[in-house]
Formats: C-alpha cells, sequence, structure tokens
C-alpha cells in the first residue's frame, strides 16, 4: 500500500464516528471478499489498460446505495493513487487497517509504522488531500497554507519546541496539546489537524522539512482550484456557469474560474487547470489540419509547389496568369503549371532513351 493511500485512509478513518466505522471496516472487508471471490472483476479492477475512471465506475456500480460515501471514496483514491495491479492487495490492506483501528484505545501509539522522510511526505500528503476534499472556498486554502508557513517559522526559530515536538519519546496526546496551546484560535481548525498528523508522524530534524512540504502541497492544491480560461468572444453567464461546473467535475474539485478574452483563438475554449491544459480553440484546430497537411506525400513538382508558396500567387509563364493559362492565385494554376512541368521532364527522359 502507497504511503499516500496509508494518510488518505487514516484522514477519512478519523473523520467517521465511531459506529460508522464499524461499518466501514465491514464494507471494506466485504470489497475485499467480493474480489476475492470473483476472478473477473478482480481482473477489470487491477487491468492497467482500462482507466482508473471507468474501473471505479464498475465498482461504484455494484455498490452505489449499498455501502457509505467514505467507503467509496477510500475506494477511489486507492483506484487513483495505486498501480493497477497494486489496487486488490492494498484494499485488502485498508480493510486491516480499518479493523486494527477499531481496537485501539485513545492514546496508544499509532498504528502507522515510521518511514523515511520521502515516504512520510506521501502520507501527509494523502492525509492533506482528504481534509482539502472538504474545503469549498478556495481563499480558505490561502489562509491555511498562511497558517501553515507560520507554525512552520516557529517550530523552526525555537529549537527547544522542535526537540520535544520531534521526540516520539514523549507521548502522543502531550505533542498534540503542545500544537493545540500554540495553534488554538489563531488559524483555522484544519491547519491544526494537519501539524498535529505532521508531530505525530514526524521525527527530530525531519518536522520542519515536512511542514514546508505541506506548505508546498497546499499551494499546489490552490493552484489546482483556478482555472484560466480564454475565449475568443465574451462568454455569456450561463456559458461561464456550464464551464465552471465541467472543469470542477474534471478536476474532481470545485475550481474557480478567470476569464480572459482572446479574439486570436477565433472560436472555442482553451482552459488551464493546474498543470491540464484543454485546447478545443479553432486556431488549435487549424494548426493541426496544417501540421496534417505538412505529411501528406505529393507527387512530382506539385509538392515543390506547396512548399514555395507558390498557391498564393500563380508565376508567370506557361499555366500562369501571363499566358491565360489560369487565373492569377488559383491552385488551378498552379496544379496545370505542376503537371506540364512533370510532362516536359517525362519528354525529355523519354527522347534521351530513345537517341
Amino acid at each position: 500500500m502507497r504511503e499516500a493511500v496509508r494518510g488518505y485512509a487514516v484522514a477519512v478513518l478519523e473523520a467517521v464516528e465511531r459506529d460508522r466505522l464499524e461499518r466501514l471496516a465491514g464494507e471494506l472487508g466485504s470489497v475485499r471478499r467480493l474480489l476475492a471471490g470473483s476472478p473477473p472483476l478482480r481482473e477489470v479492477v487491477s487491468d492497467g489498460a482500462i482507466a482508473a475512471g471507468a474501473r471505479l465506475g464498475v465498482l461504484e456500480e455494484l455498490l452505489a446505495g449499498r455501502v457509505l460515501e467514505a467507503t467509496l471514496k477510500v475506494i477511489g483514491f486507492v483506484l487513483r493513487a495505486e498501480p493497477a495491479p497494486e489496487v486488490p492487495p492494498s484494499l485488502e490492506s485498508l480493510a486491516e487497517r480499518a479493523a486494527a483501528e477499531l481496537t485501539r484505545a485513545e492514546g496508544e501509539p499509532p498504528l502507522d509504522p515510521p518511514v523515511g522522510r520521502t515516504a512520510l511526505k506521501d502520507r501527509v500528503e494523502g492525509y492533506a488531500i482528504a481534509l482539502f476534499e472538504g474545503v469549498e472556498q478556495r481563499s480558505q486554502l490561502d489562509d491555511i497554507e498562511d497558517g501553515l508557513f507560520r507554525f512552520a517559522r516557529i517550530v523552526e526559530s525555537v529549537p527547544s519546541l522542535a526537540a520535544t515536538l520531534g521526540d516520539q519519546n514523549v507521548p502522543e496526546p502531550v505533542r498534540e496539546d503542545v500544537v493545540g496551546d500554540l495553534l488554538e484560535g489563531r488559524t483555522q481548525p484544519l491547519v491544526g489537524q494537519l501539524c498535529r498528523y505532521v508531530v505525530r508522524n514526524a521525527r527530530g530534524r525531519e518536522l520542519v522539512a515536512v511542514l514546508d512540504w505541506l506548505v508546498e502541497v497546499t499551494a499546489a492544491e490552490r493552484g489546482r482550484r483556478l482555472a484560466d480560461v480564454r475565449l475568443a468572444v465574451e462568454p455569456p453567464p450561463d456559458l461561464v456557469e456550464r464551464l465552471e461546473n465541467a472543469l470542477s467535475a474534471l478536476s474532481g474539485r470545485r475550481v474557480e474560474m478567470r476569464v480572459q478574452q482572446e479574439p486570436a483563438l477565433m472560436g472555442g475554449v482553451v482552459a488551464v487547470v493546474g498543470d491540464v491544459m484543454i485546447d478545443t480553440s479553432v486556431r488549435h484546430r487549424l494548426e493541426l489540419v496544417r501540421a496534417a497537411l505538412s505529411e501528406v506525400p505529393l507527387k512530382g513538382g506539385l509538392s515543390d509547389w506547396v512548399a514555395s508558396g507558390n498557391g498564393r500567387t500563380a508565376p508567370d509563364g506557361p499555366g500562369g496568369a501571363a499566358d491565360g493559362g489560369g487565373q492569377p492565385g488559383t491552385v488551378e494554376a498552379g496544379t496545370r503549371q505542376a503537371d506540364e512541368a512533370d510532362g516536359g521532364s517525362n519528354g525529355q527522359e523519354e527522347s534521351s532513351g530513345n537517341g
């Protein structure tokens, strides 16, 4: 199981009430048994040739209305984050992890094993992604990023504080209380939740590094919530609303649009959300057509004629405007000239051969 999946699952498990936690653990166990008892379904879920969305759709069709929304969230993240062949074993591990959470008493050490800094960053990122799914406004992420940055600088500037928070021998509740005392009432609750999770998992000098990484993760999430949209003309309000809904569905999170008018696009839409770009503009389509035509093989002199740009202005001479062989600047005139040039060349070759 990837550490990002572990972190995401922990956030979901923490948000579920105790009675529902038991149900969630049972549902994950049922999904594990379902995959084990149905080789065709297991094959579909673990087939990398099938898009993650399509594989998730198969499971959602089977499970919708039968399991908790939290169960579907965890399964969906597993399908997006894990390599396809690792999905079934990852779901098995999550079922075991959820069942173990039921028996964990408050104040006991965390169930998740210590890992290196890189794996810990992945775990923290998964945890943050789960929490960010509940953030409606992009402006909230600005406040969260600022709060995380300030907390990281406080920890960095006070060595004794960093030593206490990064010491795994200090009981977890004590370290979490220190975080609460520092942040309560001074920033958003989500900042405290994120910082407590980092403190729970990070050790020693890696504490500040992981907090700084969490700031970067928050900034990236904020960027994914903003869609830069360019259109050839000023869009009507209903189109803006439809675009916003479509881009939100595509990115899996609510996005805000920044709309700009760019007449050079000639029509269509160009949208950039995070590192994803969608270009349906007329200009882009024309560029694709031009690129495709440039690869079409043409016979004899016609290819040279196209490359020279004579399709725009036919030259004087045979087939040109000067001798009335065609209209200036027409494809007909240029084609006739090219054909006659090819014919003359062939005639010379035949004469030479007969001699």
